[in-house]
């Protein structure tokens, strides 16, 4: 294991900004960056991968056993990588090499769980008495979560314990109370009857997304690709946080083009350091990781897209009506002034006669 983790290596050698790091084992990026992709191979198709960490949990299971998952740390996170990372610092001057991480994604294959691992117990066909016990698990689920966005009206409802499996069915299992405004998850009518998923997988978010209508997932097609698990979900979000506050460097550098050298140097370096703090993070896969990675450069993007937003409207506005700039002069000095590094490829796709809708308004106003 010593080998492996190169615990020998002299931290100055490894880390700092003198020392030169290979660039080619972050895949052939010139080709995939291109539009703002993920440049990471990683964050392709994870299914395969992810569906190999489910439980191995019955039809039958309840949530308070599901939930219970993720909490055991097993030999491989014990290991040098996890309690240095607690000690490492991170920023675009840390350099990680490309032996070292490939060393990481060795390290990362231990948590793939094997076809072995699958269960192979289940049933073809789901019984009646089974799916009953499935909507009447489904029921008391909605009644307590109920109870809690909407304690007012919740006072009609009897507690859990006081309703008879025959009661539920006679009510419908309560599914109405999903359309309440206050209900939060939505479960999927294909889902219950899916021997394979224990009830976590078959609760997702509702979809409050502005302009959509119903109470469906927003992207429940890609959630039923993968089913994770809440052992899943946890590395997960445990993972998203450590990297949020340990890659954020990262933001500093989003103004650059996706297609450029330069970008590809800083988001090799971010993506090694997130790649190294996925070895302490219980259960995690190294297409897991990425597809998190990913869905963090995506925040960023969206977070910097607003960034100053309103001072730079103010500023054209300004040269419009107080300096007798023309709209198309006004971007330009703007552009120009290197102030809005962030906001500089919308700035260029305006001069170069781009149709932005974040303009539009601002245009036909001026």
């Amino acid at each position: 294991m010593e080998l492996l983790l190169r615990t020998d290596s002299a931290e100055g050698e490894r880390y700092g900004p003198d020392v030169l790091i290979s660039e080619e084992g972050h895949g052939d990026m010139e080709d995939t960056i291109q539009g703002g992709q993920d440049p990471i191979p990683h964050a392709t198709c994870m299914e395969g991968t992810i569906q190999g960490g489910q439980d191995q949990i019955s039809h039958a299971t309840d949530m308070e056993d599901t939930f219970q998952a993720g909490q055991d740390y097993d030999l491989l996170l014990n290991t040098e990588p996890a309690q240095e990372e607690s000690e490492q610092r991170f920023g675009p001057h840390f350099l990680i090499s490309e032996e070292d991480r490939a060393k990481y994604s060795q390290l990362l294959l231990a948590n793939i769980q094997s076809e072995d691992d699958y269960p192979t117990d289940l049933p073809l066909y789901m019984t009646w008495e089974e799916h009953h016990k499935i909507e009447a698990r489904l029921a008391r689920y909605r009644i307590a979560h109920y109870k809690v966005v909407n304690p007012e009206r919740a006072r009609e409802l009897k507690e859990l314990e006081e309703y008879t499996d025959e009661e539920l069915l006679r009510e419908s299992y309560f599914e109405a109370l999903e359309n309440d405004e206050n209900f939060e998850w939505y479960i999927h009518r294909d889902d219950i009857q899916n021997i394979e998923l224990n009830d976590y997988q078959r609760i997702v978010p509702r979809n409050f997304l502005p302009g959509t209508s119903g109470s469906l997932y927003g992207y429940h097609d890609e959630y039923r690709s993968r089913y994770h698990t809440y052992k899943i979900d946890d590395a997960y979000v445990k993972y998203y946080a450590e990297i949020s506050k340990k890659i954020k460097w990262i933001a500093d550098y989003l103004h650059l083009d996706r297609r450029t050298k330069d970008w590809i140097k800083w988001d090799t370096r971010a993506w090694r350091q997130a790649l190294r703090i996925a070895t302490g993070i219980p259960h995690m896969t190294e297409d897991l990781a990425g597809y998190a990675y990913g869905e963090y450069i995506t925040e960023l993007k969206m977070d910097a897209s607003l960034k100053d937003i309103d001072l730079l409207y103010f500023q054209i506005w300004r040269l419009v009506y107080k300096g007798n700039r023309t709209y198309k002069d006004a971007v330009r000095e703007v552009y120009e002034s290197n102030n809005f590094h962030v906001h500089k490829p919308i700035l260029r796709a305006e001069l170069n006669g781009g149709t932005c809708h974040i303009f539009v308004t601002m245009q036909q106003t001026v």
